[in-house]
């Protein structure tokens, strides 16, 4: 906030941890961050409402930023697209982007290259550069033919038919899913 000008809005702070982010809660402090990529926090966040099935507009209303450049960090972060589109909302479901985190095996983790963060797939040992640095350097990507990975989204139904002690943990936001 600038010092003199009451603007009437409170800004939103930058959660220190994982468990802290409240993907219901105010997500502006997205929209407002500097350098994106270098927060495994961002990163993170900006996955699960994708896994979540949220719509790439949504989530650009929600987090305070352009359309555009939402697409454009789902590319650059290597976040996952749904293969079902029919699947995709409007509504959030969190408990549904978690589990869907941990049956389609996606984690976050750090490029050793250039420190930023991306998404892959956890039993992807060789992947340890993000897509960017990889398109940069000139190295084959796993992605056939310029397409993104892609994940199965859970459908509510499928969820609900799971065993209860798989979905407790996440419900009580007591685990955290999607880190190396």
């Amino acid at each position: 906030m600038v010092a003199g000008k009451d603007t009437g809005k409170v800004e939103v702070p930058v959660p220190a941890t994982h468990r802290a982010v409240d993907l219901t809660g105010d997500l502006t402090w997205m929209g407002k961050m500097a350098n994106p990529q270098k927060s495994d926090i961002f990163v993170w966040t900006l996955g699960l409402l994708f896994l979540s099935g949220l719509h790439w507009r949504e989530i650009a209303e929600r987090i305070g930023r352009e359309p555009g450049s939402v697409r454009s960090m789902r590319t650059r972060f290597g976040i996952p697209i749904a293969s079902d589109r029919r699947l995709i909302t409007t509504e959030l479901d969190t408990l549904r982007g978690k589990m869907t985190c941990v049956v389609s095996k996606y984690i976050v983790k750090r490029c050793n290259e250039s420190g930023t963060y991306f998404w892959c797939h956890r039993d992807d040992r060789a992947c340890n550069t993000a897509p960017m640095v990889r398109r940069k350097n000139g190295l084959r990507d796993q992605r056939i033919e310029g397409r993104s990975p892609v994940f199965r989204l859970l459908s509510r139904a499928e969820i609900d038919r799971l065993p209860r002690h798989l979905i407790e943990p996440f419900a009580n936001n007591e685990r955290i899913v999607g880190l190396a």
